[in-house]
C-alpha cells in the first residue's frame, strides 16, 4: 500500500491510501515540511499508522530534520535557508531508523546535496537504488521556482533514459512533478518538469509510480495518467498555520 501525507477535511489531517501493491510492501512518502512545525507534530504523526517497509521524503525541509552538529557540516552560504525549517532538529536519526526497510530522499529546490549515508540513509538523488523495489531519483527543480538545487531538464532526460534502458520498472522518487500534473502554484504557474511529462507519455509502463511534491497545494492528492500513477506528497505548512492544526487533531483515514 502506499500511504502519503497530508490531504485535508474538515479541519482533519488524512492519510491518504492507494490500493496499489508492491509485492505487499509498504511505502509512506512526504515532502516539503517547511516551517515552524515540531518534531512532536512529526513524530506523532509516524506513531499513528503502521511501521512502513520504505520511509520516502521527495525533498524540501531536510535541513530541518538536523541537529547543529549535522548543519554545521554544510557551507555557510546555506546557512540563511535554515530559518525556513526550524521546527524538526535532531530528528533525523529517528527518521532514518524508522522504517522497515530504508529511509530513501531527494533533495528538493531548497535543499543543499546532503549525504546521510553515513547513517544509513539512502541518497536517491540521480540514482538507482535496488531493495525489494526499483527506485529511480531526481532531485531539485529545473525551474522557474529557484532555490539551492538546481537541475536542467537534460539532467533529468539523461537519468530517465537510463533506466528506460534498464528494462525494468521503477517507483520514480522526483521533487518536481510532470509538467501539468498537479503542478500548478497559487500564482498561476507550473513548476513541473516537461521532460518527465514527456517520458511518462512514452515510457509510463517503467514507472507505475511517481513520487514527487514541490507545488505545495496539490499536497495529499493523487492522479492516474495513463500507465502511472503520480502522487503529490508535500505537507503544506500554511495550511496547518491557517487551521491551527495541534499533534490531538490528527486523524488517519484509510
Amino acid at each position: 500500500m502506499i500511504d502519503f501525507i497530508i490531504s485535508y477535511h474538515n479541519s482533519i489531517i488524512v492519510f491518504s491510501s492507494l490500493p496499489l501493491k508492491f509485492y505487499n510492501l509498504r511505502i509512506l512518502c512526504f515532502s516539503d515540511w517547511q516551517g515552524n512545525l515540531s518534531a512532536d507534530f512529526l513524530l506523532s504523526i509516524l506513531e499513528k499508522i503502521e511501521r512502513p517497509d520504505f520511509l520516502i521524503f521527495a525533498g524540501d525541509g531536510m535541513l530541518g530534520f538536523l541537529s547543529e552538529e549535522y548543519l554545521n557540516k554544510f557551507p555557510e552560504g546555506i546557512r540563511p535557508y535554515t530559518t525556513r525549517f526550524i521546527g524538526n532538529k535532531g530528528v533525523i536519526e529517528h527518521l532514518v531508523n524508522y522504517p522497515k526497510m530504508a529511509f530513501i530522499y531527494v533533495e528538493g529546490n531548497d535543499d543543499p546535496e546532503i549525504d546521510l549515508s553515513f547513517l544509513g540513509a539512502i541518497r536517491l538523488s540521480g540514482k538507482m537504488f535496488k531493495c525489494k523495489l526499483n527506485f529511480l531519483g531526481l532531485e531539485g527543480s529545473p525551474g522557474p521556482i529557484g532555490g539551492i538545487t538546481h537541475r536542467s531538464e537534460g539532467y533529468y532526460e539523461d537519468i530517465l533514459r537510463k533506466a528506460v534502458n534498464e528494462g525494468e520498472k521503477f517507483v520514480l522518487v522526483s521533487h518536481t512533478p510532470p509538467y501539468g500534473i498537479l503542478d500548478r502554484i497559487p500564482r498561476g504557474i507550473r513548476v513541473g518538469s516537461r521532460v518527465l511529462r514527456e517520458f511518462l507519455d512514452k515510457n509510463g509502463e517503467r514507472f507505475p509510480l511517481v513520487i514527487s511534491g514541490h507545488a505545495h497545494n496539490w499536497g495529499g492528492k493523487w492522479v492516474k495518467f495513463g500507465e502511472s500513477i503520480v502522487i503529490n506528497c508535500a505537507m503544506s505548512v500554511v495550511e496547518v498555520k491557517m487551521r491551527g492544526w495541534k499533534v490531538e487533531d490528527i486523524q488517519v483515514v484509510f
